[in-house]
Formats: structure tokens, C-alpha cells, sequence
């Protein structure tokens, strides 16, 4: 009896929690296409949307059943960590990532960014992924005695690496171009 209240309970607040995160969204596309905001102030408001929708589509690549009730149980895992904190922490600097990446790259094919700010971006990007990955493999992966994990997090690493050179480049060529 008690399970099917609590169900009913997680049900309800998956509700509301749904129905608060539409009224952001939609509170956040009307202040981008009616108020009188500039480029970049579109983009922090963007970012809103952006993360709910990227975050709750990708949640579940990321986990399966939600981040575990303590550090020892990984059966709800598909992560490379061991620990939650990380394994969150990395997947928000991950959709952060793609979303920085997304604004230069369309505020530099619509020329809203000036000479230096363009330069300030791709010296971040040119630095920044990198660094990471050196960070990520040394000191924040803490799960290096699972083989399977040392593995998927070298995969996953060739891929974003990949990615970055990708983002790179096209930042590199419309610099180039100016």
C-alpha cells in the first residue's frame, strides 16, 4: 500500500517539476523573441531551454535509474565514475560545452562578435578542451581500476577530441576569413 503512495507522490512531483520547467521555457523563448535583448543576452537566456531539453533528453544515456543512493552502489551507472559528484559535475560541463561552442560558432557566422572577442574565444577553445582532457584522465577520473571504465572513458574522450578539433577548425576558418 505504502509503495503505491509513494509512486503516486514521485509521480506528482515529476509533474510539477515538469510543468515549472515548461513555464521556464516558455517564459524564456517569449523574453528572446519579444524583449528588447542583445546577442549575448539572448544566449545567457537561451541557455535555459537549452539545458532543460538537452539535459532531460540526454539524462538517461548518462544514467539509468538516476544517480545511485550511495558511492559503493554503481548498478545504476553508465558512467565512467565512481563517484556522483563527478559523474554529475562532468556531464554539466559537458552540455555547458556543447552550448559555448554552438554560441561562437553562430555569433561568428553572424559577424556579432568583435576581432577581439573572436580571438578570446579561440585562444579559450584552443586551450581549454585540452586541458580538460589532461585534468579529466589525471586527476578527476577516479575509477581507474575497471578496465571496462579506463576504456569507455578513452573512447569518449577520442570522440569530444574529435568534436573540439572539428569546433576548432570551423572557429579557426571564419577568423581566418574576417
Amino acid at each position: 500500500m505504502s509503495s503505491t503512495v509513494e509512486s503516486i507522490r514521485k509521480s506528482s512531483y515529476i509533474r510539477w517539476f515538469l510543468f515549472a520547467l515548461l513555464l521556464l521555457v516558455f517564459a524564456a523563448v517569449l523574453l528572446i523573441r519579444h524583449g528588447s535583448l542583445t546577442w549575448d543576452q539572448n544566449w545567457v537566456v537561451g541557455l535555459l531551454p537549452y539545458f532543460a531539453i538537452v539535459g532531460l533528453a540526454t539524462w538517461r544515456l548518462w544514467w539509468s535509474g538516476g544517480p545511485s543512493a550511495s558511492n559503493r552502489d554503481t548498478s545504476a551507472r553508465r558512467t565512467v565514475y565512481s563517484s556522483d559528484v563527478r559523474a554529475i559535475l562532468s556531464y554539466v560541463l559537458g552540455i555547458l560545452a556543447f552550448y559555448y561552442a554552438t554560441y561562437v560558432l553562430v555569433s561568428l557566422a553572424a559577424t556579432h562578435l568583435t576581432n577581439k572577442e573572436a580571438t578570446f574565444h579561440l585562444v579559450f577553445w584552443s586551450l581549454a578542451p585540452p586541458l580538460w582532457f589532461i585534468f579529466e584522465w589525471f586527476i578527476w577520473f577516479d575509477n581507474h581500476q575497471m578496465a571496462d571504465a579506463v576504456l569507455q572513458l578513452r573512447i569518449a574522450q577520442d570522440i569530444f577530441g574529435k568534436f573540439w578539433a572539428a569546433v576548432l577548425a570551423v572557429m579557426l576558418a571564419f577568423k581566418l576569413s574576417r
